[in-house]
């Protein structure tokens, strides 16, 4: 980061990924958070980072975001992006 410059974290969670573990083969889990994540990171900057931090978690920090009003819009973006069915 550059001195003065933002930095947006958002905190993205699967709601029902231990259900889904749960009854679904592990290849069949990997396939989905692999496309998951690739979904994302279709929406972001060249600059952001992801990460899964927890099971059903990924922290997505992204510096490239001038205030609030831009933050809201790629979180909009994102649950629009991983909203389309997958192909597994």
């Amino acid at each position: 980061l550059k001195p003065n410059q933002n930095l947006f974290g958002f905190l993205i969670t699967l709601q029902d990924y231990s259900e889904m573990a749960a009854v679904l083969s592990e290849e069949v889990v990997h396939q989905f958070l692999v496309q998951y994540k690739d979904k994302i990171l279709q929406q972001v900057n060249d600059n952001a980072v992801l990460g899964r931090v927890a099971e059903r978690s990924f922290l997505l920090l992204e510096p490239d975001l001038f205030n609030a009003s831009q933050a809201i819009g790629l979180a909009q973006r994102i649950l629009e992006a991983v909203s389309h069915p997958f192909q597994i």
